[in-house]
């Protein structure tokens, strides 16, 4: 077996396997969810897509095509959704793990500037995601000054 792709998401990954299980190719995932997945009840996580050496080029090929359809839309090319990403991170931040999923939704709100059409509500939006990251920056201000040595 040789690895034909790693996935972030095993819906992408069980998607990848049964279109290649459909073309007569025996596909194997292997892989495990991400730390804060299990805390979440999602499916983020690092997964491989194994197939037979014989059969390698010509699954990469299907991959291609799958990963080609998905980013196509009634013939635009689709961004994927980064201002929802880093909302929903920032929000999870907020209760799960302030100071990863802040980084990661900062990241995220990068990257959502730099596709967005930098209008008034793009910039709005980018508000919001700051706003959201607010109260974990003051709390970490106040747990920082009270567990400073003095």
């Amino acid at each position: 077996m040789k690895v034909l792709k790693t996935f972030s998401n095993e819906l992408e990954a069980k998607f990848a396997q049964q279109r290649l299980e459909l073309h007569n190719i025996q596909a194997h995932i292997d892989g495990a969810k991400n730390y804060q997945t299990h805390i979440l009840g999602g499916v983020e996580g690092r997964y491989q897509l194994l197939v037979d050496t014989q059969d390698f080029e010509t699954a990469q090929n299907l991959v291609h095509e799958i990963e080609s359809a998905a980013h196509v839309v009634d013939g635009n090319q689709r961004t994927p959704n980064y201002f929802r990403k880093s909302v929903s991170y920032a929000v999870a931040a907020m209760v799960f793990g302030p100071i990863i999923l802040n980084i990661v939704s900062i990241l995220e709100a990068k990257k959502f500037w730099q596709h967005s059409k930098k209008n008034m509500k793009a910039f709005i939006q980018l508000l919001l995601i700051f706003a959201l990251q607010l109260p974990e920056f003051i709390f970490a201000v106040i747990l920082f000054r009270a567990l400073r040595v003095r």
